[in-house]
This record gives structure tokens, sequence and C-alpha cells, in this order.
């Protein structure tokens, strides 16, 4: 039996929501930030090009956000959601409410 049975179906259920909620945020923002580029394709300039790779770092970042999130609901499906994937035990439920795609518990995070 998984160890997320100890979260109650009400808390599965909010918390399932919030990591939806957070899905579709950052597919927003990816969406949103893509509008935006190349929107200014007159001339080129070192401040374009700062500007450039700032936008493609953050890209990379909402997409491995974006993976993050698409995991935790894999894991909300297969029954380990909120479980440590070090020792197995169930991550708080104040963690999850902060990083919901979190996949370890706050004593393995600081090992």
């Amino acid at each position: 039996m998984a160890k997320t049975q100890s979260f109650t179906p009400t808390q599965l259920r909010e918390l399932r929501s919030e990591v939806e909620e957070e899905f579709s945020r950052v597919l927003q923002a990816m969406t949103n930030g893509a509008d935006d580029s190349y929107s200014n394709n007159d001339a080129w300039s070192p401040e374009q090009s700062e500007s450039d790779e700032l936008d493609a770092v953050l890209h990379e970042r909402q997409q491995a956000r974006l993976a993050a999130i698409t995991a935790a609901l894999r894991r909300f499906d297969t029954g380990t959601y909120g479980e440590c994937a070090r020792c197995g035990r169930r991550i708080s439920l104040g963690r999850l409410s902060v990083m919901p795609e979190a996949t370890i518990c706050t004593a393995c995070s600081a090992t």
C-alpha cells in the first residue's frame, strides 16, 4: 500500500487541484512568453541579445517545472504522490503545499 494513504481523500483532492492549477499557470506563462518573443526584431543590440538569452533560460526553467509538475500528476495516478523517493516516508503537507512537485521529504533534502 502506498504511503500516501495517510493523506485523507479530501487532502489528496485539494493537493491534486493545486498541482493542476500550477500546471495551468506555468503553461500559461510559457504561452504568454512565446507571444512576446521576437516582437522587436528591427535591429540587433547587445541588450536585445542579453534579453534573448534570459528569455531562453526562463523558458528552459519553465519547461523543467512543467515536466516536474507532470511527473507529480503521474504520481497521483500511481498512488505514490507525497511519498519520499529516498526514504519512502510521507512528505509533509506543508512542503507539498509550497512545492507541489516535491519528490523528497524535508529530512532527505537536508542530506
